[in-house]
């Protein structure tokens, strides 16, 4: 069994699928996604990212793409969203396929000091 996330890069404006399978945990969806963005990702190591997942999982519409940033950066994000655990299984927090027009994983890079 296999579930399509639309994920998106906080403060990209593209929105992306990537598929998990039944046995994944949030670190392998944090690797699939690196690998997936590679070019955009680049030079970050894929435990530097931190999935976030809406409450609701109806409330951020994947379309309009162009107005994806200012939606997203008008949510209050520490209230209107989960942080994902590295060891939780994807398939407990999506039990079922999520609903197909809308974000399902907001993606944020961790910045490290040099």
């Amino acid at each position: 069994m296999s579930l399509r996330l639309r994920c998106l890069i906080e403060g990209e404006d593209i929105v992306f699928p990537v598929n998990a399978v039944f046995d994944d945990e949030v670190s392998d969806l944090k690797d699939k996604i690196k690998k997936k963005c590679a070019v955009t990702l680049e030079g970050v190591d894929a435990h530097h990212l931190e999935l976030w997942k809406p409450k609701e999982l109806d409330s951020i519409a994947a379309k309009p793409s162009n107005t994806l940033i200012q939606r997203i950066r008008l949510l209050d994000f520490s209230n209107f969203t989960d942080k994902l655990e590295p060891a939780d299984s994807v398939f407990s927090i999506f039990p079922t396929e999520p609903p197909r027009d809308y974000i399902h994983i907001i993606v944020k890079v961790l910045h490290t000091s040099e």
